[in-house]
């Protein structure tokens, strides 16, 4: 397939900071964005002990033309403005789904990603580059009855690139910790339609999640520490604001709440503070 879509409003704006003050042009003569896709796909049906079971596969290949870059800083997406990039999405994404346990669905999904653009002659990892995913959806009854049923689902993801804050993208030389996630569900099924001649259920649902980080996550904070208080000579109020961006965006990589994120930057302030 080829496929164009119209830049808006955030891609035709060019927006650039001098001297502490930012501009912005809009750009008359930038160009749509172009994809050409290359999809093929599998799908396959089957019995096991008289239990439904369905195997699907897909690849694909994406070409970028005529991309207009962007960086990602915490939750402020910034984008040059420019036609400037070409690139590439390429991956597979395979699930297996079926009834493990009669009249309860469950699935297993695993993919594999790889996204890349050429901006300035370097080869650089779009900030959407997740190089793999694990995902795991189990349900089952609870014995003696089909009333109360629980189900758990298990997420493993790679971290995204990021860079320091304030940098050009193509120094997009972070990446994230793997994105670990559990959560536990239990639902209760107060009407039951099998017994009756209604054609409702109705469920109450209860759910408990947890979240877990690398422990590259430490690592990962200390070289971007290093990298944004090395240049630094002395605690101005220009560098301590640097530092609680940068604090601020590890601590969302990192999925910290607010006081671990005030810690982030305590720690950062201080090791600037010291020099």
């Amino acid at each position: 397939g080829l496929y164009y879509q119209a830049p808006f409003f955030k891609e035709l704006r060019d927006t650039s900071t001098v001297n502490g003050i930012t501009y912005a042009n809009l750009n008359e003569k930038i160009k749509s964005p172009r994809s050409i896709h290359f999809i093929a796909g599998y799908d396959y049906r089957f019995r096991i002990n008289n239990l439904r079971y369905r195997f699907s596969a897909e690849a694909y290949y994406k070409a970028l033309g005529n991309f207009i870059p962007y960086s990602v800083n915490n939750v402020k997406v910034v984008y040059y403005g420019e036609n400037r990039a070409s690139g590439h999405a390429t991956g597979i994404d395979l699930k297996l789904y079926g009834e493990f346990v009669p009249g309860a669905d469950s699935w297993l999904t695993f993919s594999l990603m790889n996204t890349s653009m050429k901006l300035n002659g370097k080869s650089v990892p779009l900030p959407t580059d997740q190089r793999f995913a694990v995902n795991l959806f189990f349900t089952d009854y609870f014995p003696g009855t089909e009333r109360w049923r629980m189900s758990l689902k298990l997420a493993l993801a790679d971290g995204l690139p990021f860079s320091t804050p304030h940098k050009e993208l193509e120094t997009n030389t972070f990446r994230a910790p793997a994105y670990k996630r559990a959560d536990i569900g239990m639902s209760y099924r107060l009407l039951d339609n099998v017994r009756s001649e209604s054609s409702r259920n109705i469920w109450i649902l209860r759910s408990l999640s947890f979240f877990s980080g690398s422990s590259s996550s430490r690592s990962c904070g200390e070289r971007l520490k290093k990298a944004i208080s090395e240049p630094l000579a002395k605690p101005d109020k220009k560098s301590k604001k640097a530092a609680n961006t940068a604090a601020t965006t590890m601590a969302g990589v990192n999925g910290l709440n607010t006081s671990q994120s005030l810690n982030w930057n305590n720690r950062i302030v201080s090791k600037i503070s010291s020099r």
